[in-house]
């Protein structure tokens, strides 16, 4: 009883202290006074800490806590921010806005631990998938902050050496650029005498790769104004867009998980893209994208419930009775930049009109160097340089009527596959 007493007298006594003799006190008053003095004993309970460690290790003791040094160094810049500013940071984070009994310092502090433990999700990417060319414009963006101070440092270290390459012997530099030549033609001859003996997988993957590099190589020499272009940055964002697509097909053809129909059908394109017959090309691209089907890419299901015909034609491809080929969003898009890489080769390769898909619709310095972007201007350019179509030698371009001048009735795709390379040495191996 006395105990009870005691305690009694000291709560009293301590009311007294805080609230100076007055019968009542606000509720925040109260709160403030309890978090004085919880602060007040953690603070008495953390150099008692320091104390003892001090004992035990025989250090002298800090003047102050790091940890406390640190914390009150940050959140002292964040309460010289308003009071809305710090609630805004909390609510991006997802943070509630003001606690229970919470004053502008303890919200700061809770600011500053909410941003280190936590990260705030990218606005622009929403969904289960992400913006690729938001993100490459991102990446762009910063490499070329980058490279702007790479290039400010090469040039003031080029300012102080001596230029001694421009001093080199013309006789020289021809003599050099004949020797390279001979080498990429003899380099040339070995590669396709080798080429014989691979299969059609690494066949196709090292066509390809060829020519994405030749795409890289000719957007590279692009004059810096047109590079930075509306047209031309939009070019080369296609471009790693294209190269991140490929990703998916380059795997597949290592690992040799291709189907034989989709293998035969881009080694035919690919064949048909060497031979400059771009239009056949993309005829064979259609056909192994969509097929003769009578109904459009990607079509899935109408309605609630499912009908036998519409279920057929949902799930079924070409010939072998599986998946509908545009129906796989990797497959899908690698197709997309197998028409994209066309439009380039079209380019850097020209031929006649008669033989090429869309030629000249679209004429724009911003899409690579070769022609200035126009199919027109490069087919010109290769004509004056001598490798021209009627320089080559190329076969007539492809149509669709018989000698007595009916129209040729178009092959199945399934006698095309059986006519194919593919097909043809499969059966001569069995």
């Amino acid at each position: 009883m006395d105990a009870l007493k005691a305690e009694l007298q000291r709560k009293r006594k301590q009311k007294e202290l805080d609230f100076g003799g007055s019968k009542y006190a606000r509720r925040g008053e109260v709160v403030d006074r309890q978090l004085k003095r919880l602060r007040s004993e953690e603070r008495k309970e953390l150099e008692d800490k320091a104390k003892r460690q001090k004992d035990d290790a025989g250090v002298p003791e800090p003047d102050r806590d790091e940890n406390t040094g640190r914390d009150e160094n940050t959140v002292q810049p964040l309460l010289e921010l308003s009071k809305q500013e710090v609630v805004r940071r909390l609510r991006a984070l997802g943070q509630p806005a003001t606690l229970f009994g919470e004053d502008d310092t303890a919200r700061a502090a809770r600011l500053v631990k909410a941003e280190e433990e936590m990260k705030v999700e990218d606005e622009a990417i929403g969904g289960q998938q992400a913006n690729t060319l938001l993100q490459l414009q991102k990446e762009d963006k910063a490499s070329r902050s980058v490279a702007k101070v790479e290039a400010a440092l090469a040039h003031e270290r080029a300012a102080t050496e001596d230029t001694v390459n421009e001093k080199q012997d013309t006789s020289q530099a021809i003599v050099d650029a004949t020797y390279e030549q001979f080498q990429r033609a003899a380099a040339r001859l070995a590669s396709t005498r080798k080429e014989e003996d691979l299969p059609f997988e690494d066949r196709i993957l090292g066509q390809l790769r060829r020519w994405c590099e030749e795409w890289k190589e000719d957007l590279d020499v692009r004059p810096a104004e047109v590079a930075e272009s509306r047209s031309g940055h939009l070019a080369t964002m296609m471009y790693r867009e294209n190269m991140k697509h490929f990703e998916a097909l380059f795997q597949r053809l290592e690992k040799r998980e291709l189907d034989e129909e989709l293998v035969a059908g881009l080694w035919m394109v690919v064949k048909a893209m060497r031979d400059r017959n771009y239009l056949h090309a993309y005829d064979i691209y259609l056909k192994l994208a969509i097929g003769t089907a009578p109904w459009p890419i990607g079509v899935t299901s109408v309605g609630i419930h499912e009908r036998s015909a519409r279920e057929k034609i949902s799930h079924v491809r070409n010939v072998h009775g599986e998946a509908h080929i545009m129906n796989d969003e990797a497959t899908r898009k690698y197709f997309q930049g197998l028409k994209r890489l066309m439009t380039f080769v079209q380019r850097a390769y020209p031929t006649e009109p008669s033989r090429s898909v869309d030629f000249n619709s679209v004429s724009d310095p911003g899409r690579g160097a070769a022609g200035a972007g126009c199919d027109k201007q490069a087919l010109m350019e290769a004509e004056t340089m001598g490798v021209g179509p009627k320089a080559l030698g190329l076969s007539d371009a492809p149509h669709f009527l018989e000698k007595d001048g009916s129209v040729k009735v178009p092959p199945r795709w399934i006698n095309i596959l059986k006519q194919s390379e593919l097909a043809k040495k499969t059966w001569e191996g069995s």
